[in-house]
C-alpha cells in the first residue's frame, strides 16, 4: 500500500478536471507526485449524476477513474454515516438545512474518517466543519 497522504476531490474538482486549463486540473496534476488522489462515494455519485442531470460519458468516467487510481473511491458505510450525523448535530441541526448542507456533511465525514484532505472550490461551504476535523486542501495554483 502507498503511504502517501490522501486527498479527496469534491464533485466540483472532479468536474473541473475534465478541462485541463482549470485550477483544479493544474492542482491535481501537481499533487499526484506526493499524494494519493481519491474521492468519496458521495462526491462520486454527484459527479456521475452529471451537469443538469445529463449522465457522464464513458470517456469522462474512464478519465476520472484513471485520475483516481491511486486513492480510489472511498466507500460510505456505517462509520461514515454515524460521523456525518454527528457533524450535522454539531453544527446545530439547522431546521431549514438545504440538501447541499447535508451532502457537505456526508462528504466531510468521509474525508475525515479516511484521514484525507478535501480539495474543493467551495471552501466557504466546508469552513464551518474544519473545527470538527476536516482538513481543507490548499491549492497550489490559482489561475
Amino acid at each position: 500500500m502507498d503511504n502517501k497522504p490522501l486527498i479527496h476531490l469534491d464533485n466540483n474538482y472532479l468536474t473541473n478536471l475534465l478541462n485541463p486549463m482549470t485550477n483544479a486540473s493544474q492542482n491535481v496534476r501537481s499533487w499526484m507526485a506526493n499524494y494519493r488522489i481519491g474521492t468519496s462515494a458521495i462526491a462520486w455519485m454527484e459527479f456521475m449524476r452529471g451537469p443538469e442531470d445529463e449522465p457522464r460519458t464513458k470517456m469522462q468516467i474512464a478519465l476520472m477513474k484513471e485520475m483516481l487510481a491511486s486513492g480510489g473511491i472511498s466507500p460510505f458505510g456505517q462509520v461514515e454515516a454515524d460521523f456525518a450525523a454527528n457533524l450535522f448535530c454539531l453544527i446545530g441541526r439547522p431546521k431549514n438545512a438545504d440538501h447541499r448542507l447535508r451532502m457537505d456533511c456526508l462528504i466531510a465525514a468521509c474525508a475525515i474518517t479516511s484521514q484525507a484532505q478535501l480539495a474543493t472550490d467551495n471552501d466557504c461551504d466546508f469552513q464551518h466543519l474544519v473545527r470538527y476535523g476536516l482538513n481543507l486542501c490548499q491549492p497550489d495554483y490559482m489561475l
